[in-house]
């Protein structure tokens, strides 16, 4: 019997470029985006991953001869490279549009407080990496109107940069450099040794109402005779029943309802984005029968919430009832509190929420729950 160390994850295929994982699904190993990795072609069948892996050749051949097949000159300073990436993220179909927007405030960061863009790459050094993040971190903070700082986590204290701009700003000037060693301008990336580090990002402290402070924001909006706040209470029920983030409520049709399960983050004839199926707790379904009697007849394409929002409707709510201020994703993590603390283990959590990573979200997120949970438990315990 062979041993874990020995079992083969991915099986070589007789197609280039064309991988075979050990639970049958086809992945393409390609250089996108500067990085070389698996990627899932999200099929079983060998003809469909053949047709799936040449769409992405083409949009790798693209990418890499953009600047080899024409008469521009090769990259020379670290502004060039920045172009480049730039070009590459605007031609992006492999990330989500929340990882482009992501990189591209990187992008932003780097234009308006780098320093060095006639420099060559080999010119560059950690120390010009370090200043660079010093001055992000000793420009004003930007504060919304009418909002304190506490409430909105913006450091009163300038000098310090948060966990997620660093880590973003550190990821973008790592892609820029990538460019360099792709390229053959430098061979080690500095932005990736040990002098330039991501930090760890704390997760958010959960501030949740409880089981009846919930219940009288929801009695509150059903006492309302306006019919904004009947639609709101609608929207806020299905977030909290479902643990669906907003984008994903307000994107499900009629068509996406089952008698036992909703169908989230679905795209009509994507491979790519299926999107996840998840079973409804007897609450979610005694609200979309409620959403369906006040509708009449519906149409499978029309969406089952009418509003795309209801943050201000929630705070005003949220004050006159005295609870803590919820926004549309704390609605998310209520139900996955709610699930935890009812028993539901977390990897089934982690599925329901549409998390890849088995759970690791969810332990760092939630994991407390689970550990005051078990100290009730052990409480109870008695010889």
């Amino acid at each position: 019997m062979d041993s874990p160390a020995q079992v083969k994850i991915f099986e070589k295929i007789n197609v280039t470029n064309l991988w075979r994982h050990r639970n049958g699904v086809y992945y393409s190993r390609i250089t996108l985006g500067g990085k070389r990795r698996f990627r899932s072609l999200h099929t079983t069948l060998k003809s469909v991953a053949v047709v799936e892996l040449k769409k992405l050749e083409v949009l790798a051949t693209a990418q890499r001869g953009v600047v080899s097949k024409t008469s521009e000159p090769p990259p020379r300073t670290f502004g060039d490279c920045l172009e480049i990436y730039r070009s590459r993220l605007v031609h992006d179909v492999t990330h989500s549009p929340k990882t482009i927007l992501f990189r591209e405030n990187g992008i932003r960061s780097i234009a308006k407080y780098w320093h060095a863009m006639e420099k060559a790459p080999h010119q560059i050094t950690p120390d010009d990496v370090m200043i660079w993040l010093q001055a992000m971190s000793q420009a004003p903070r930007f504060v919304p109107p009418k909002a304190t700082r506490d409430a909105y986590h913006v450091k009163a204290k300038v000098g310090e940069l948060s966990a997620s701009t660093h880590n973003r700003s550190v990821d973008a000037i790592r892609g820029v450099l990538d460019i360099a060693v792709e390229r053959g301008l430098v061979t080690v990336n500095i932005a990736r040794t040990k002098a330039i580090k991501r930090r760890t990002q704390k997760p958010k402290r959960l501030n949740l109402p409880s089981v009846g402070q919930f219940r009288k924001i929801l009695e509150h909006l059903e006492k309302s005779p306006l019919h904004t706040h009947r639609e709101a209470l609608f929207l806020i029920e299905f977030c909290a029943f479902t643990g669906a983030r907003i984008k994903e409520a307000i994107g499900v049709m009629w068509g996406d309802v089952e008698e036992q399960a909703v169908w989230l983050d679905k795209v009509k004839g994507s491979i790519d984005r299926p999107g996840r199926r998840i079973p409804l707790i007897p609450q979610a379904r005694e609200l979309i029968a409620k959403i369906r009697s006040t509708r009449g007849h519906v149409n499978l394409d029309e969406p089952v919430l009418r509003i795309r929002e209801c943050q201000k409707t929630l705070d005003a709510v949220c004050q006159e009832v005295g609870t803590p201020r919820l926004t549309h994703h704390d609605l998310r993590h209520l139900f996955a509190t709610r699930a935890i603390e009812q028993g539901v283990d977390i990897p089934t959590v982690s599925r329901w929420l549409g998390h890849k990573d088995g759970g690791a979200l969810c332990m760092k997120t939630y994991g407390h729950l689970r550990d005051e949970h078990s100290q009730k438990m052990a409480a109870q315990v008695i010889f």
